[in-house]
């Protein structure tokens, strides 16, 4: 009988997965949020905002369809991933746990690493904001690649 069968599934894959599960919720509200704040965008009040505020809700209301898109589209992309890793780690999968943890992880450093680059600079985040925002990624990275890729073989 294979060791990962024998054993089980390690604690730490569930872990993976119930947090898995918990931020795809996050991305599916934050996807929604954002989709209802483009849409009533122009009727924000900007004089009872802050200087930050009013600029950053400002440049939300000037963006491209292509900008709006790269908003968007990895947090949805990631939101699918991650439940679908979230899945293969609870079966020890390889292809639904390990190949989409990795792009899970894949996704997300790229859309931290180009956020600056392709959205105005109000939009852009701070350090801290780019530390939380690669975080999860490298971490799944670490977990599934080196500590438990054993056990994401079937």
């Amino acid at each position: 009988m294979e060791e990962s069968k024998r054993l089980g599934r390690p604690g730490v894959l569930t872990t993976l997965a119930v947090i898995n599960f918990i931020i795809a919720f996050v991305y599916i509200v934050a996807i929604g949020l954002t989709a209802v704040s483009l849409a009533f965008i122009d009727n924000i009040p900007l004089d009872s905002l802050g200087e930050a505020e009013a600029a950053r809700i400002e440049a939300m209301g000037q963006l491209s369809a292509g900008e709006y898109a790269f908003m968007l589209g990895p947090t949805i992309i990631a939101a699918i991933l991650l439940l679908l890793a979230g899945i293969g780690y609870l079966k020890q999968k390889k292809v639904l746990g390990w190949a989409m943890g990795n792009a899970y992880a894949v996704v997300m450093i790229l859309s931290t690493v180009l956020s600056p680059i392709i959205l105005p600079p109000a939009l852009k985040g701070g350090t801290v904001s780019v530390i939380v925002s690669l975080a999860y990624p490298i971490i799944t990275l670490i977990l599934i690649n080196l500590v438990y890729k054993k056990n994401l073989v079937n």
